[in-house]
């Protein structure tokens, strides 16, 4: 339930999924911090780095550029880029995991189930009493 505010002051309760966001940010992040040494110097980081540098180079190749890739490098007109650990393991990435895991969501999504695929076959009838919910029936 919403905090109600008083006049000329904002509320200063966070919602529930705020504060799973702030949470899980802290944890994960403290989380990459700490496994950071690890990863910066495993071999698996090196041959991530190389499939990372292929699949950029493809979509590059496939977008109407020149593009080689040898290793973890990309070479293009303009120049050559390399895809480091940093590129691969940054925080940021958590920061998105941890609003996607925050995020309100109920059983079957953002809706929280109510939306129904396919629509039954009463969706016409609860459509006329605006009882149904369904994807076809707000569309109408």
């Amino acid at each position: 339930a919403a905090t109600p505010r008083r006049a000329g002051r904002p509320s200063a309760a966070w919602s529930s999924a705020a504060r799973r966001f702030a949470l899980l940010a802290v944890l994960l992040v403290a989380a990459c911090f700490a496994t950071a040494p690890f990863f910066y110097y495993s071999p698996a980081m090196d041959v991530a780095a190389g499939w990372t540098a292929v699949a950029g180079g493809a979509v590059l190749t496939a977008a109407g550029t020149t593009a080689a890739v040898s290793g973890a490098i990309i070479r293009t007109g303009p120049g050559a880029f390399i895809v480091t650990q940093e590129c691969i393991f940054t925080p940021l990435i958590l920061l998105y995991v941890a609003g996607a895991l925050a995020a309100p969501m109920g059983p079957m999504g953002a809706g929280g189930g109510s939306r129904r695929w396919p629509p039954p076959r009463w969706c016409s009838s609860a459509w006329a009493s605006r009882a149904c919910w369904c994807w076809p029936c707000r569309r109408r």
